[in-house]
């Protein structure tokens, strides 16, 4: 996979994030991924769902950091997201 195309999925990753979290679309957000390889060759794929994300973050694969209340505020809206989404799913 050339880094064009790593630089797009982590791009296109970000995006839907965000749409999936409008509240957050306010926030200047800076998000870094750090790859490690073996000494060979590695092809990655990203993927950005909430849940996808929410997972990484609860196996450890992904963390984050910055000033706590930013943190604690974006873990607040993503919490509050996922509420509306799984109300929104119900009540169909």
């Amino acid at each position: 996979m050339a880094s064009a195309d790593t630089k797009t999925l982590v791009i296109n990753a970000v995006q839907r994030f965000q749409q999936q979290v409008p509240a957050l679309q306010q926030l200047k957000l800076v998000v870094g991924l750090e790859l490690r390889g073996r000494g060979d060759t590695q092809l990655y794929r990203v993927e950005g769902t909430v849940a996808d994300w929410r997972e990484a973050f609860v196996h450890g694969h992904a963390k984050a950091t910055g000033p706590p209340e930013i943190l604690q505020l974006i873990e607040r809206v993503v919490d509050r997201q996922q509420e509306r989404s799984r109300t929104k799913k119900a009540s169909h």
